[in-house]
């Protein structure tokens, strides 16, 4: 099966489920990439013994106050992780970083432009932290 635009940003919907003509349902496009960056993100790397390389250190961050170096810090680590695990998109704007008003949750909104057919969106990233950290 020849690879065109069409079926670049397509995957396998995850749960599975079955269309209309009984064959697996796709998710396309944002669905697609906002499960690759949810995975990405919140798997720790090292995690996965045969890929080590898999995931980011964005979880790592929970122990650490919110500030300006730990806001860098997380940019980046989930920056490098995309970079080198998603390859169907670019993250060229800024992403916004906050921490919820109980302080218990790290809010990351991600701005992201699919390549092959140049869509932007945003995915909302909830980090739970540690009560009492």
């Amino acid at each position: 099966m020849a690879l065109d635009d069409s079926t670049f940003a397509r995957d396998i919907s995850f749960p599975l489920r079955f269309d209309s003509e009984c064959n697996l349902a796709t998710d396309e496009d944002e669905e697609v990439v906002e499960q690759a960056l949810n995975l990405i993100t919140f798997l720790p790397q090292g995690t996965l013994p045969l890929f080590p390389d898999m995931g980011s250190t964005a979880v790592l961050t929970v122990f650490d106050p919110l500030d300006a170096g730990s806001k860098l810090s997380l940019d980046t680590s989930i920056r490098m992780a995309v970079s080198r695990l998603e390859p169907r998109v670019v993250l060229d704007k800024e992403f916004t970083i906050e921490e919820s008003a109980d302080e218990l949750k790290i809010i990351a909104i991600i701005p992201y432009r699919i390549i092959v057919n140049n869509k932007s969106g945003a995915v909302r990233l909830t980090i739970p932290r540690p009560i009492g950290g």
